[in-house]
């Protein structure tokens, strides 16, 4: 459905702004964001956010691993502690370090970007609880603009650009899992999604 000209092209906005920051979790969404930034940034300062727990080792090598890949120069990689918490609890937290933030970036010319595509087609045990199919492409928080490029793409979207793009590799190096203990259970939503994208 999506060719990769088209998938950059969702990018276009952000040379509007001289200030870019991305959540990145080290999962396939938000790596394909940051490749698709770096293919198209010139002179902008880039923040990237992740948020890791005591299984570091799982996510902040991840992204780390993912930002060398990339070859992305001079950034501001922000790693801060978030637990698997879900709810009103998640967005106080979430919030409460984003506002520690904000003195950092000028309203008017930063963006934030956040790697959250849309649910399969169809049901995945577990997938309640994570629905993001209503997401909206953008919205105002704490002043800031944040834009979701894939609220209209699935996972499956996803895969396919990384391949229109030859980066398999890059994609081999992200994570989906939510275990605590392995890189990929093969049971929970997001492993499911994965296998499913990869499928065809």
């Amino acid at each position: 459905m999506y060719k990769g000209f088209i998938m950059l092209h969702k990018f276009e906005r952000l040379k509007e702004y001289k200030t870019w920051v991305l959540k990145l979790s080290g999962g396939a969404d938000s790596a394909l964001i940051l490749y698709y930034m770096n293919k198209i940034r010139t002179d902008q300062e880039v923040w990237i956010l992740t948020g890791v727990n005591g299984n570091d080792k799982n996510y902040a090598e991840h992204t780390r691993d993912i930002i060398n890949h990339i070859g992305i120069k001079d950034v501001a990689h922000v790693m801060y502690p978030q637990t698997h918490i879900r709810g009103h609890e998640k967005y106080e937290r979430d919030h409460s370090f984003y506002g520690k933030l904000v003195s950092c970036w000028s309203v008017g010319s930063t963006i934030g970007l956040q790697g959250r595509s849309l649910n399969p087609p169809f049901y995945i045990e577990g997938e309640e609880e994570n629905r993001n199919g209503s997401i909206p492409e953008i919205e105002t928080i704490n002043g800031f603009p944040l834009y979701r490029p894939w609220h209209d793409v699935t996972k499956r979207d996803i895969v396919r650009a990384y391949r229109e793009e030859g980066q398999m590799d890059l994609f081999d190096k992200t994570r989906s899992c939510v275990s605590m203990t392995v890189d990929q259970c093969g049971e929970c939503f997001w492993c499911k999604e994965r296998e499913w994208a990869l499928d065809e």
